[in-house]
């Protein structure tokens, strides 16, 4: 049985009264005050967030979310590996409108953070070497020279970093059109000259 499963009936002396599963330590002196006696296991683990404490009776395969204080199906929650039972504490649905809210007081803030985990994952660089090559093109467009016009809820697009498809080296930062443009004709250069004659007609 999973620790996030275990009903509160079912947890004996020694286990954190919350039902998370984990193990209580010894006290090492008595706390009236906080239910301690001497040499017996604490009814809480030490520095648990208080939502957990009261909570109710948790049925198998069920676990209480904190926030909205409901009881859901284990399915209703995310993977947590940091958790002692392996998912969060609050559920999907809460989860989502509190990335709502964070989106929606810091737009900036969220923007940063997720170029900085794109760059990272997709192109292995850190957004100090973005800002580095975007302010050695004096922060404008590699091809157009011109700064990004593109706006995406309500504020502008960030500038996308183009590579070589083959090599997966970085070649400069791009506004949308320009890099949109690229990968509309795959980096074909033989169909950009026939581009540039047609246009000269």
């Amino acid at each position: 049985m999973k620790p996030s499963q275990i009903p509160l009936s079912a947890i004996t002396i020694g286990y954190c009264a919350c039902g998370c599963g984990q193990k209580t330590p010894i006290a090492t002196r008595n706390r009236p005050d906080l239910g301690w006696v001497k040499g017996q296991p604490v009814k809480y683990m030490r520095g648990h967030n208080h939502r957990y404490r009261g909570g109710p009776e948790v049925p198998f395969g069920m676990k209480w979310c904190g926030r909205c204080q409901k009881i859901k199906p284990i399915s209703e929650f995310f993977r947590n590996r940091a958790s002692a039972n392996g998912l969060q504490s609050r559920c999907k649905s809460c989860v989502r409108e509190l990335v709502s809210e964070y989106r929606h007081k810091k737009p900036f803030k969220d923007k940063q953070y997720g170029l900085k985990y794109r760059l990272r994952k997709k192109y292995g660089i850190g957004l100090d070497q973005y800002n580095t090559l975007l302010e050695a093109q004096g922060n404008v467009c590699a091809i157009c020279g011109k700064s990004e016009k593109g706006i995406f809820n309500g504020s502008p697009k960030i500038m996308a970093v183009d590579h070589n498809h083959q090599t997966g080296e970085i070649r400069g930062i791009l506004c949308s059109n320009c890099n949109g443009a690229l990968g509309m004709i795959g980096d074909d250069i033989a169909i950009l000259k026939k581009a540039i004659i047609y246009l000269n007609r």
